[in-house]
């Protein structure tokens, strides 16, 4: 038995497809939910290019990847643009957001939001300070 993390529904083993490169053997998300359209879909690049950025920049698999779209419902978990409209907008992916130090993934951000934090220098001190200007001039 396995839950499936989009519908939580908890069904037996059949109802996920295979996947070697996963723990388990079997795909994160149950075969309905993938069949219905519910997953923001890790579209397969046939070159390769994808997968290897993933693996060499951020140490995570495809299958890593579409955990973390698990983890914030397929959408920027600061803005919460849905994955889908981000690659209408702009032909990308949401981003692997990290900590530039410790390579730590922490994420999946929107464009807009990733360079917003990136322009900050994820610096907590200066985006405080960009919210008091904010608030005192909005």
């Amino acid at each position: 038995m396995k839950t499936c993390p989009k519908c939580g529904e908890t069904k037996s083993l059949d109802s996920f497809s295979k996947n070697k490169s996963r723990r388990d053997g079997r795909d994160s998300w149950c075969r309905a939910c993938k069949a219905a359209g519910k997953k923001a879909a890790y579209k397969t690049d046939p070159t390769g290019r994808r997968k290897s950025h993933l693996k060499s920049r951020y140490k995570i698999t495809p299958e890593g990847y579409e955990d973390l779209l698990c983890l914030s419902d397929s959408r920027c978990m600061i803005c919460g643009l849905p994955a889908v409209i981000q690659k209408e907008r702009t032909g990308r992916f949401l981003c692997v957001d990290h900590d530039h130090e410790t390579g730590k993934v922490r994420g999946l951000l929107c464009d807009l939001c990733n360079k917003g934090l990136g322009a900050f220098r994820d610096d907590l001190t200066l985006l405080r300070k960009a919210t008091n200007y904010l608030s005192e001039r909005g």
